[in-house]
């Protein structure tokens, strides 16, 4: 285990018009992108970014986020992310931010589990030794993510989509941010005008490619609950790209 520690690294944005919804708040794609913006640029300055996990023919792969959102900025608002990693094991680094307004409250935070994966056998290895020798962040860290997802037995709600050109990052695949997009917009648009994300827990088990034409599923888990089971899959094979749970609140919006 790192036996050094590091403070934690903080990005500031300005939320711009292109990153809210038609009532001018963060949207849950572009909260994803913060998140990730932050942790690229953090793993950069600790020295174990993609760019020199590719180097030696591997790559970070995130496996799991569970998010809690407490409150919605809005655009034009300063947020800042604050990001860590937060510990290790086997076979997974952890990776944990904190959301804040420029006055410190708390808008929203994170947890993440992120394996090595070899790129010739596309298959996920042992943490190496170079990035054991790392430092984790003086933070304490979040509890992580566990226990299963739910299976979707019968969606009450799909859609379609597809792989397009700028869906695909620099590892050749579709960028996971998008299906936190596709997740949300498999739920009806009359009931994200009317809700509010609190909770979301997303397991990412398989890559998709340029093409590939997506299903989206969305099962309520119990009558007149906000509460949903989420699917992603390979609308030619059925295999099955993310699994997720969303908890939302009801917020009635008067712009």
């Amino acid at each position: 285990m790192p036996n050094r520690t590091t403070p934690p690294h903080i990005e500031k944005f300005i939320i711009r018009a292109n990153e809210v919804d038609m009532f001018n708040y963060l949207t849950l794609p572009a909260l994803a992108n913060f998140l990730q913006e932050a942790a690229n640029w953090n793993a950069h300055n600790l020295g174990f970014s993609s760019q020199v996990l590719q180097e030696r023919g591997l790559s970070w792969v995130l496996a799991r986020m569970r998010i809690e959102c407490f409150d919605r900025p809005q655009l034009r608002e300063e947020i800042q992310v604050l990001t860590f990693p937060s510990g290790m094991d086997k076979y997974y680094c952890y990776r944990d931010y904190r959301v804040m307004d420029a006055k410190g409250n708390m808008l929203a935070q994170a947890t993440t589990s992120w394996p090595v994966i070899n790129l010739e056998r596309r298959q996920m290895i042992a943490v190496p030794d170079f990035i054991r020798e790392f430092p984790v962040a003086e933070e304490t860290p979040l509890p992580r993510a566990a226990g299963r997802i739910g299976s979707i037995e019968s969606p009450t709600y799909t859609a379609d989509f597809q792989v397009g050109w700028h869906h695909i990052d620099n590892n050749r695949h579709t960028n996971n941010m998008y299906y936190f997009q596709w997740l949300a917009e498999t739920l009806p648009a009359d009931f994200l005008a009317t809700h509010r994300l609190k909770e979301l827990d997303i397991m990412f088990r398989m890559e998709s490619n340029l093409g590939d034409r997506i299903k989206g599923n969305a099962e309520q888990e119990s009558d007149g609950q906000p509460q949903f089971r989420h699917n992603l899959t390979l609308a030619d094979s059925g295999k099955e790209l993310i699994r997720a749970r969303t908890v939302w609140k009801h917020e009635m919006i008067n712009n």
